[in-house]
């Protein structure tokens, strides 16, 4: 059997056929474009994470509307200077801080004091994976604890991380 040739991958501009200048051009116009004529006065629930593109570098948050399908800004960086010029942008479109009744986010120290000094009405709200991780890490703690004194529950991780319905 002879081994399968690597195909090159092309570029999404060599797929079109125009220069990565102009298509980013193009993005930039229609992006601009729909952010001007965003409107955040009703917006009243916001939640935010970040994310990265590399492990570890390049972090980018995004703010989005929860009653909504709309992102509301994208910055980079994912310390408190990302939650004030969240709000910058957000009176630059119409809303207000004082609107703003939920916000919901990761147990990030950072995201907590951002929250705390741009949004001080509103309630924080930490989202349901964090918390999970942090339960189920504890459950585990726990488990490891008592194995040493109930030899029963060595190699039992695996059943306390399970919903019921499923064992």
């Amino acid at each position: 059997m002879m081994p399968a040739k690597a195909m090159p991958v092309k570029t999404l501009a060599e797929y079109v056929g125009e220069h990565d200048t102009r298509l980013w051009r193009v993005i930039h116009h229609y992006v601009d474009q729909g952010r001007a004529d965003s409107d955040h006065c009703e917006v009243e629930d916001v939640g935010f994470d970040e994310t990265s593109s590399k492990r570890g570098h390049n972090h980018v948050s995004l703010f989005v509307d929860l009653a909504g399908p709309d992102i509301l800004f994208a910055t980079e960086g994912k310390d408190a200077s990302t939650v004030t010029k969240f709000k910058e942008d957000l009176i630059a479109h119409g809303g207000a801080e004082k609107n703003i009744k939920q916000m919901c986010c990761d147990m990030s120290p950072a995201f907590i004091k951002g929250v705390t000094e741009n949004f001080p009405d509103a309630e924080l709200t930490f989202d349901k994976f964090h918390i999970m991780k942090i339960v189920n890490e504890a459950v585990d703690q726990v488990r490891r604890e008592e194995q040493k004194q109930y030899s029963d529950l060595a190699k039992s991780r695996f059943v306390w991380l399970k919903n019921s319905e499923n064992l």
